[in-house]
């Protein structure tokens, strides 16, 4: 997780001028499909449905025969171009953002408190689904059991401290109101 958060957060600047830059090239293209094909097409009709339907084609919904009827040449060089643009160009500018990042933190190691921290939630995720062996799940057991001792133990003498404490204090005031003489 240390690592994880250590590369996002050498990444940020790159994504945020990635993020700049792609939201500048898809609203080029949610304004260019309104012009191009908003006059017969519904889903081009408006901005906001320009950009909802652009949305969508890169996700793979779109209806390529609208299209090509709409205009012959200027529909299929634009769908084609924004696909290509998108996927090609773009996802692996992202990408190699990322990467460039993890290959920083290739040699980067986390402090000892961190692994301390990682190698327990593994081991105790590891006994929760059966994974490690038999001798360590009965070692945990006995020592689970063991802390349940001692906190039931610590617990009973908590209250038997408090209970002594109330009755000196019942005992003080018992004597205070009937003046009796103190022990010494």
């Amino acid at each position: 997780m240390c690592v994880l958060m250590t590369s996002l957060r050498r990444m940020l600047p790159e994504v945020a001028g990635f993020a700049v830059y792609f939201t500048l090239l898809f609203l080029s293209f949610v304004q260019l499909g309104h012009l191009v094909l908003g006059l017969k097409i519904q889903e081009y009709s408006t901005i906001t449905a320009s950009g909802k339907s652009l949305f969508l084609c890169a996700l793979g919904s779109f209806n390529f025969d609208e299209i090509l009827s709409t205009s012959r040449i200027l529909g299929p060089m634009f769908l084609y171009g924004y696909l290509c643009i998108i996927f090609i160009i773009i996802i692996n500018i992202l990408l190699a953002i990322i990467n460039d990042a993890l290959v920083v933190m290739r040699g980067y190691t986390p402090p000892p408190e961190h692994r301390e921290i990682l190698e327990e939630l593994w081991r105790r995720v590891a006994n929760f689904f059966g994974l490690t062996n038999s001798e360590i799940q009965e070692d945990d057991m006995l020592a689970s059991e063991r802390l349940e001792d001692c906190l039931s133990r610590l617990d009973l003498l908590a209250r038997t401290m408090k209970e002594r404490h109330i009755a000196e204090n019942v005992m003080r005031m018992y004597r205070q109101a009937y003046e009796l003489p103190t022990k010494q």
